[in-house]
């Protein structure tokens, strides 16, 4: 089905560059699609392709499903400076909620609550699911990347203008008092892009210039990664890493240009070695997603394809073909049975994953 959504223009260079191997252009008038579910069979190597839209649309630069599964909410650049959020049931892709006009750049939603967070150049909100109300904010400069731990009471945020300052501020905001529970400004996260809780809450990730693990009791940085020559490419929001559901390892976007080597990383988070690489020979990959059952790693890219690795081996099980445009975001959904995708195509889709 095509939903059309009054059109705006195109967003989004002037805050972060080719200093963090980015360069986002992004251009059109935009309609957004949600395509119907397609099933996937299981097996090694199949490839299934969507049914395609001919019509240009707006990039979609970030999709999440909510921890009940109902729900998902998706990021549109429309213009140079504005950038949408909508919220839809993933069941029959009626939208429920839809904010337009705003700098946004990143969203995350609560891990126990239908409660939506929402960041960009003034802030963070926290919305209800339907986007009526916001329900507590605070002020911030230029938001890029949120995560919430998972008891669902404290959001952390990467905050600060890279230009005026690369090393950014890591903000720890008790949501249930409103207080700001710590602030780092470390040089550990210069030109940092990410920021994301494990899923038992004692530990942090940030990605950018260095790949840096931290202790939640202290916020003190513990462990630093060899990426041995790699580096992430994506944009602010981008999920460039994620942890396994049992929280010992950590999948983590690199590209190596030179080599033409486009991989994810997979760490042991307590000896800091890597276990392996999960290798694209195709695509310069920008997001990564762990199946909360463990047992599957999806990443996508440039070359429009959503990869999906078995974590246990290490073996590509599916190519999912359908994307018209780079894939520059994936989420799976709570019981591991679906993808969510979104697109610069403009789209979202839906995967089912048997």
């Amino acid at each position: 089905m095509v939903l059309r959504i009054p059109s705006l223009q195109s967003r989004f260079t002037k805050h972060f560059k080719s200093r963090l191997y980015l360069i986002l252009v992004l251009i059109g008038c935009f309609v957004l699609v949600l395509q119907d579910r397609a099933s996937i069979q299981a097996t090694d190597n199949v490839s299934t392709k969507h049914n395609q839209s001919q019509t240009r649309l707006d990039p979609i630069d970030l999709v999440a499903w909510d921890s009940s599964g109902n729900y998902l909410a998706y990021l549109t650049f429309n213009s140079h400076t504005e950038a949408s959020v909508s919220v839809s049931k993933s069941a029959t892709q009626e939208i429920v909620g839809h904010l337009s006009n705003g700098e946004f750049y990143t969203l995350a939603w609560s891990p126990t609550d239908d409660v939506l967070a929402i960041g960009g150049e003034h802030g963070i909100e926290i919305w209800d699911k339907d986007l009526q109300t916001i329900l507590t904010r605070i002020d911030l400069d230029s938001v890029t990347s949120l995560s919430w731990n998972p008891n669902g009471i404290e959001l952390v945020a990467l905050s600060g203008d890279i230009f005026a300052n690369p090393v950014r501020k890591l903000i720890v905001w008790n949501t249930s008092t409103g207080e700001i529970v710590e602030i780092l400004d470390n040089e550990r996260l210069f030109a940092a892009m990410e920021v994301n809780w494990s899923p038992d809450g004692s530990h942090l990730t940030t990605i950018g210039e260095s790949y840096v693990i931290w202790e939640t009791q202290t916020y003190q940085p513990i462990m630093e990664l060899d990426k041995d020559g790699q580096h992430f490419s994506g944009g602010p929001g981008d999920p460039l890493s994620s942890w396994s559901p049992d929280g010992q390892k950590l999948a983590v976007v690199g590209n190596d240009n030179v080599a033409a080597n486009y991989v994810i990383q997979a760490w042991d988070v307590k000896s800091g070695e890597l276990i392996g690489n999960l290798e694209s020979p195709t695509a310069y990959l920008v997001t990564v997603g762990w199946s909360p059952n463990g047992n599957l790693i999806a990443a996508g890219g440039e070359d429009k394809m959503i990869h999906i690795w078995d974590a246990n081996s290490g073996r590509i099980k599916q190519l999912l073909i359908g994307h018209t445009d780079s894939v520059s975001s994936v989420s799976w959904s709570p019981d591991s049975k679906k993808i969510a995708s979104a697109g610069w195509d403009g789209t979202v889709r839906l995967w089912e994953i048997e």
